[in-house]
């Protein structure tokens, strides 16, 4: 039979009741713990009996030391006095158990008891969770603000989806966080009425694991929907990094700490190899960013496949011999939006006529946002997409016209004006559809009904 083992045990740290139910109910089955873990405590095999524990918080102990300080043997031997016999212990928590369940308490001055839960806890947990909670409320402004500038491109990129996962985190950091200021005020208030420690109760596991379940959900269906995975992907190597950072980390220092290697080496190389793993996982990332692309790029296409793809030609406005040539064919797939970008360019045979024609096609799959993409592109969209920056035109020239909506069988038509002179630039809506249109000449009435005729069907 196996002697030791080791079971998940991811407990608030300040959660001292929790934590004794956990080990009183494994030593009952035959458990008794002998190193706590980050995530997984290791147990040896003893005779099931009914053992009392007891959490007790040591300031100035740390994780890193090589061996339990002058100061904590000396409190070891306190305890061993009154019967208690130490266990285990990771940095600032140290761990006790007696035989007797009616052995004196280590801690009886419920005020102490707490002042020495809260000296702990203020740095461990408190302070990172708020640094958490802060940090990504700076990415969930940059997001929000991404989207309020640039919608489209957020909304085909799945920043939606972002937003969406950071806000979900922030409520875990948040609650976390309140959660324990809420403990400590009453417990403090508890201690001073009448002398008794208030019992912890924390919800950290169910709490991260319905986190866990919400961001797989959503990417999940952001996955399915859009026809790319990449997100999930992402997600699932994440997960797999932290695992292996929490592995490593902890390998290091139980490593170190055999051969008595001082607090600051032991620090110095666990961060080390910490950041080294960072760096690694970064390389992985990237390579996979950029070897799953979001964009299908079709250079090479027959001229059946491009006019199966798309829906408007420079033939279908021009008459007479001409010689078609393809540019470009790019989609971009979302759960929220869809976009199709055709380039094509075309020289008549009878003449010296040149013609360029480029067009792209947004779906957009939320309606409440059409308006929100279309403040969004005059500003952005209809100026920077065409360049007219890099020609020499300044933007504090650009501006744009609304201009009759029927002919083009649309809902809204906009022109691109510069010096307040239309151009060939056109931004026209049709119910969530929006569509830029970039001919290099100008339309004809009868041109203008064959673009009604192929997008306001």
């Amino acid at each position: 039979m196996r002697e030791y083992r080791k079971f998940l045990a991811r407990f608030a740290l300040y959660d001292k009741s929790g934590i004794c139910k956990f080990l009183e109910k494994k030593a009952a089955n035959g458990w008794l713990l002998v190193e706590m873990g980050v995530m997984f405590w290791k147990f040896k095999r003893i005779e099931p009996q009914k053992l009392k524990f007891s959490i007790v918080y040591f300031k100035n102990a740390s994780e890193y030391d090589p061996k339990l300080t002058e100061s904590q043997l000396r409190f070891q031997e306190y305890c061993e006095y009154g019967g208690w016999e130490f266990a285990a212990s990771r940095g600032e928590i140290l761990v006790y158990y007696s035989e007797n369940e009616n052995a004196v308490p280590i801690e009886t001055d419920a005020v102490v008891e707490v002042k020495s839960v809260h000296s702990v806890m203020w740095r461990s947990w408190l302070l990172p969770y708020m640094l958490l909670t802060f940090s990504q409320g700076l990415r969930l402004y940059s997001y929000l603000g991404r989207f309020v500038q640039d919608p489209v491109t957020s909304l085909l990129t799945g920043c939606v989806t972002l937003i969406v996962i950071e806000v979900v985190s922030i409520l875990f950091c948040f609650s976390e966080a309140i959660e324990y200021i809420v403990w400590y005020v009453r417990a403090k208030r508890l201690a001073k009425l009448n002398g008794t420690f208030l019992s912890t109760k924390n919800h950290s596991n169910i709490k991260a694991m319905f986190l866990l379940i919400i961001m797989l959900v959503i990417l999940s269906a952001s996955s399915f929907l859009s026809e790319n995975s990449s997100d999930i992907i992402i997600l699932l190597l994440v997960m797999l990094f932290v695992t292996v950072v929490i592995f490593f980390r902890q390998r290091t220092i139980t490593f170190l700490k055999r051969f008595n290697a001082p607090k600051a080496i032991n620090y110095l190389v666990t961060i080390s190899v910490i950041v080294a793993c960072v760096f690694a996982f970064s390389k992985i990332i990237t390579e996979k960013i950029s070897w799953q692309s979001n964009y299908n790029i079709e250079n090479f296409m027959t001229d059946e496949e491009f006019r199966a793809a798309a829906p408007l030609e420079v033939s279908d406005f021009i008459q007479g011999e001409i010689d078609v040539t393809i540019s470009l064919i790019e989609e971009h797939k979302s759960e929220s939006a869809f976009q199709f970008r055709a380039e094509q360019s075309a020289n008549s045979l009878t003449s010296d006529e040149k013609y360029t024609l480029a067009y792209t096609v947004f779906d957009i799959k939320i309606p409440f946002v059409r308006r929100v993409c279309v403040n969004s592109w005059f500003e952005r969209f209809f100026v920077f997409d065409n360049s007219l920056d890099r020609t020499g035109v300044s933007l504090d020239r650009i501006s744009h016209r609304e201009i009759v909506a029927d002919v083009w069988l649309a809902d809204e038509a906009y022109v691109l004006c510069v010096d307040g002179q239309a151009i060939n630039r056109y931004l026209l809506c049709y119910g969530n559809k929006i569509v830029e249109l970039i001919p290099s000449w100008t339309l004809t009435a009868e041109q203008v009904k064959v673009v009604a005729e192929t997008f306001g069907k």
